[in-house]
């Protein structure tokens, strides 16, 4: 059988054969060490209020990895249960402080600077249909990156190009990339306000999909050497960051150190929907065959566990993606560096 190549926030283009094999790990592990900086800094805390409040921390995170590893609960549970955390743990931090400490910290969950507390940080219910706010447009152009492509030291080298446009119908988004088993064609319709994905099409090959991701749910069908498969899942809110142009997209967020959200996307694989989350780690230059970069480290993981993650190294200056590194598959033993060559 040809090897199909997929897209997803945590990768590029992927064979659906290193896709396979037992989730293994969980990496809903929030930054305590990055969180307490935050709020000693912009709080002014105390020795006492700094103790306190890190304990609550870690005691956040062990009922997050508890919830996330329950697999009794059903998805709008797990989402009704980490809003719960999240509304608690501000309640309880905000109770230790005082006066002008109150007021700044409200500020820091305003502006979302505060990782797990502000309610933008955890998953929202399965019923909402809210997405991350943006800071800034998509910008038209053809951007060429290289990609290698590491699966367990059998390396792969391809070269990709994204094209972005935009009409009155909102914005279409193609990457094509030349692959050993020929070329790949993944186009995605996004709104052009909000940037959330509304219809997905890839063709490789003899495997062809094609996907309506409007009123939360995901509607169409695959079809692999003429056999149909139809697709029909409720997906409990608007998909965001998915599919071609997914680092674009996050490139329009507003970034900076210690900003996180969290955004829904779904599963090719297992036809269902899946949460991530996203935080800023800092800044730091980056080296690609386009040049020199200072740039946003993001880091992407699943909140539904499994080694896969992405990292991207986004221009402060530009706003475009010129690094994208991710550990991909079940197993967690293959990986893709995306690194950007020229865009016009």
């Amino acid at each position: 059988m040809a090897t199909t190549y997929f897209t997803s926030p945590s990768h590029r283009f992927l064979p659906a054969a290193a896709q396979s094999g037992s989730p293994a790990g969980k990496s809903f592990a929030s930054n305590i060490d990055e969180q307490m900086m935050v709020l000693a800094r912009d709080l002014s805390l105390t020795v006492s209020q700094r103790q306190s409040i890190r304990m609550l921390l870690e005691d956040q995170q062990r009922k997050v990895q508890a919830i996330v590893s329950d697999q009794s609960l059903s998805q709008k549970e797990r989402m009704a249960r980490f809003s719960s955390l999240g509304a608690s743990l501000e309640a309880n931090i905000r109770g230790l402080l005082a006066g002008e400490q109150k007021k700044r910290f409200d500020q820091l969950n305003s502006r979302g600077a505060v990782a797990t507390i502000h309610d933008e940080k955890l998953p929202s219910s399965g019923n909402s249909g809210s997405v991350p706010k943006l800071a800034t447009d998509l910008h038209p152009g053809t951007y060429k990156y290289r990609v290698q492509f590491d699966n367990d030291g059998q390396n792969t080298v391809m070269n990709l190009s994204t094209t972005i446009t935009a009409d009155r119908a909102g914005w279409l988004v193609t990457d094509l990339l030349d692959s050993p088993r020929g070329q790949v064609t993944d186009k995605s319709t996004l709104d052009r306000n909000s940037l959330v994905l509304l219809k997905r099409n890839l063709v490789q090959g003899n495997v062809a999909l094609n996907i309506d991701f409007s009123n939360s749910r995901a509607l169409g069908g695959l079809s692999i050497n003429g056999v149909q498969q139809q697709i029909s899942v409720d997906l409990g809110g608007p998909l965001f960051a998915d599919a071609a142009g997914w680092e674009d997209v996050i490139a329009c967020l507003p970034l900076a150190p210690g900003y996180t959200t969290t955004f829904r996307n779904f599963d090719l694989q297992k036809q269902a929907p899946k949460m991530r989350q996203l935080k800023v780690a800092g800044v730091e230059r980056v080296a690609v065959p386009a040049g020199s970069f200072e740039a946003y480290r993001v880091e992407v993981t699943s909140l539904d566990g499994g080694p896969e993650k992405s990292t991207i190294w986004i221009s402060l200056d530009s706003r475009k993606p010129v690094k994208v590194f991710a550990v991909v598959g079940a197993t967690g033993r293959a990986n893709t560096t995306a690194e950007l060559l020229e865009s016009n």
